[in-house]
């Protein structure tokens, strides 16, 4: 049986699932997931909205705490970066594309 020991400080993620009253934020790749880190323990400890398509911060930089105020120009200069890495058209803009040239 694996018994945690009292020094153990490791911990694990878990991804907490929405309630419906809030948004989550946006990265360019789409809505962000909220996550909590829980010790072995099971403390809960604080939550935090990261990238939902790339595990990797490689790959997405994206990360903002549950309970941080963002400013509206924060808001702004995200909204803008955002837009700037999504591709100019969707999966679907293109198929409807490629059909009419048909």
């Amino acid at each position: 049986m694996d018994v945690p020991d009292a020094n153990d400080d490791s911990f694990g993620i878990e991804v907490i699932l929405p309630d419906g009253v809030k948004t989550a934020p946006c990265c360019p790749h789409g809505p962000t997931l909220l996550f909590e880190k829980v010790s072995k323990g099971g403390e809960k400890g604080r939550r935090f909205y990261a990238c939902s398509a790339c595990r990797d911060r490689k790959d997405c930089h994206f990360f903002q705490w549950e309970d941080d105020k963002v400013s509206e120009a924060r808001l702004l200069a995200r909204e803008a970066e955002n837009q700037s890495k999504r591709p100019p058209l969707t999966q679907q803009e293109r198929v409807k594309r490629s059909e009419v040239n048909l």
